[in-house]
């Protein structure tokens, strides 16, 4: 799996999960799809231990605070780089039926950019899946020089994290397991 990007999550993101916590994105160089778990999309409940119902190409991990311990090793596919926060203010757009934020950002924490609809789901324990990031469509990490060109992707030079589509990351609000976590493709 590449590691697309991490971050820790500080207070100040206004997210309801512990601060500290480290969120991880994981995906597999050779397969370039994008995310699907039925029930992400539709008003079922999530089913106990739903992270195991997607496809397996992709892993969105958020550990409690002082769990990982980092072992220094680069990604051999994806350029490193730090990742820098600023508070902003986005423009919510309310005539659609549903609220929606900023499309065109990525960003953790505030409202997300919905584009055909807003999901309310509930994870497996009874905790809300909350919104933790948004990745924008066409939003590329750029690839190191000696890493493969991703199949399916939109550029030889970056990768694409699950097709290059808007990929919105909610967490179980109750950290119930690091892998408590679903993606949600929206283009």
């Amino acid at each position: 799996m590449v590691l697309f990007f991490q971050f820790d999550v500080r207070e100040d993101f206004g997210v309801p999960f512990q601060a500290g916590s480290h969120f991880l994105a994981f995906m597999c160089p050779k397969h370039n799809d994008a995310a699907w778990l039925e029930e992400a999309y539709n008003d079922s409940p999530l089913p106990a231990e739903f992270w195991n119902g997607d496809s397996g190409h992709y892993a969105f991990l958020l550990y409690p605070p002082g769990v990982l311990q980092s072992d220094g090793q680069l990604d051999p596919y994806i350029a490193p780089y730090e990742l820098e926060f600023s508070a902003a203010t986005e423009a919510i757009e309310q005539d659609i039926g549903f609220a929606r934020g900023a499309t065109d950002a990525f960003k953790i924490g505030g409202l997300p950019g919905w584009l055909n609809y807003a999901p309310d789901k509930r994870c497996a324990c009874g905790g809300q899946m909350a919104f933790l990031c948004q990745v924008p469509e066409n939003f590329g990490f750029c690839k190191l020089p000696e890493a493969a060109e991703q199949p399916d992707g939109f550029s030889s030079d970056e990768y694409g994290l699950l097709l290059g589509n808007m990929v919105f990351v909610l967490g179980c609000d109750r950290q119930c397991d690091p892998r408590a976590m679903i993606a949600i493709c929206d283009n």
